[in-house]
């Protein structure tokens, strides 16, 4: 029987460019991979996270052996073709192999063993407004920006839809945080696809101990990568708009990201220093205590979401979330019930929050409707059963 577990991912604790996060997972695809390894563990393999990085070492992150590859260069830049062919080449035929993005086992060997993709939301499902010219409009390095997100958008709506169907015949098992992907396949493969969304811990994401109605300023928690897709470049212009009602709110920006200096310099410029509140990178534990912290919580992502693990979180922490309606964050809850959905500019969204600023009884229903929500059907129990059953039961044959 198989006891060697091998997850191949572009990164794990590697640090990137533009990204603060000291050596920890940056997001939540990161987070998930920590998760399962653990799990993994749990379940008594023997695991190693085989990531891309600066140099050629081998590490440890809470007790899970990393091995870091060099890649650097022109490597780098080609990353998405490089990395699948380096990581082919390293398959153990005794190990099951776990690849984090699908789209990397797009040249492995069907006979090197057992191979379970994880795909963590649809990568193409944005418009070339929303990818390339906000990308140029935001990152503000002019007409070079505006190539290399063309490059990015050519890659994510033309290669990258072909390289994951093409890894789904090299594959046994895809397991996908949220059922969207399905709309982008063909029959024959959407039987490779087995939905297990994402989970919280409801133990560690609990309500606070306290009435938060006391506190005079409304805290307004961001827990976003600084990027176009997550949607952060419309804060400013949300607390510009709420400004000409209330000044008692405080936006919390927990993230990093190549957005970070507009985001700051919007800041400044526009004197919101006293309603924009930068946090820097938070590592996971910690955030449960700053969602305690928090009346409500906004995920105003625009494209390339699934289950996503902070919208979760803050219904688990019975926060009042105000989110998109784009990828996988469709299938969490339902809106005004559980959850309040807005449109992905900011005059809707500051609407909606100063409604809610001004009605917070209401808030705080739909707040605890969410926690028992996710706690009955996102809980980690569940997510740590649903994997289970990939492995122990859909690959009960090859391991």
């Amino acid at each position: 029987m198989i006891k060697k577990v091998q997850m191949f991912t572009r990164n794990f604790i590697n640090k990137l460019p533009g990204f603060e996060t000291d050596g920890k997972p940056i997001g939540g695809a990161e987070v998930y991979l920590h998760n399962l390894a653990k799990l993994f563990i749990k379940m008594g393999f023997d695991i190693e996270i085989i990531q891309a990085g600066d140099d050629n070492n081998l590490s440890e992150f809470d007790g899970i052996k990393v091995r870091t590859l060099r890649i650097n260069g022109i490597k780098r830049k080609l990353f998405p073709l490089v990395l699948p062919h380096i990581f082919s080449n390293l398959e153990d035929k005794g190990a099951l192999k776990i690849y984090n993005g699908p789209e990397y086992a797009i040249f492995r060997n069907r006979d090197n063993g057992p191979a379970v993709g994880i795909f963590h939301g649809v990568p193409w499902d944005s418009s070339f407004y929303d990818y390339v010219i906000l990308e140029t409009k935001y990152r503000r390095n002019g007409t070079w920006d505006f190539f290399k997100s063309l490059i990015r958008y050519l890659y994510f709506h033309f290669f990258m839809p072909y390289g994951v169907r093409r890894s789904l015949f090299n594959l046994d098992k895809v397991v996908s945080v949220d059922s969207n992907i399905l709309n982008y396949l063909t029959k024959n493969l959407r039987v490779k696809i087995f939905v297990v969304y994402n989970f919280v811990d409801c133990n560690l994401f609990s309500p606070a101990n306290h009435d938060q109605r006391v506190n005079r300023i409304r805290k307004i928690l961001v827990p976003r990568n600084f990027n176009v897709g997550r949607g952060v470049y419309l804060v400013p212009d949300i607390c510009r708009t709420l400004l000409n009602s209330t000044k008692d709110f405080e936006f919390l920006m927990v993230g990093s990201g190549p957005l970070k200096s507009y985001l700051e310099q919007e800041t400044v410029s526009s004197n919101l220093q006293s309603n924009i509140t930068f946090l820097g990178h938070v590592s996971h534990d910690e955030m449960a205590e700053l969602y305690k912290e928090a009346d409500f919580v906004l995920i105003p992502s625009i494209y390339s979401e699934g289950t996503t693990l902070a919208a979760l979180e803050a219904m688990a922490s019975q926060k009042l979330l105000f989110c998109t309606d784009v990828g996988g964050l469709k299938e969490i809850g339902q809106d005004g019930v559980n959850k309040v959905v807005v449109k992905k500019n900011a005059q809707d969204i500051a609407n909606k929050i100063s409604y809610y600023l001004g009605h917070p009884s209401e808030g705080e229903e739909i707040a605890k409707n969410a926690r028992e929500y996710v706690c009955r059907y996102f809980n980690k129990e569940i997510w740590e059963q649903k994997w289970k059953e990939v492995i122990l039961n859909e690959l009960k044959e090859k391991i």
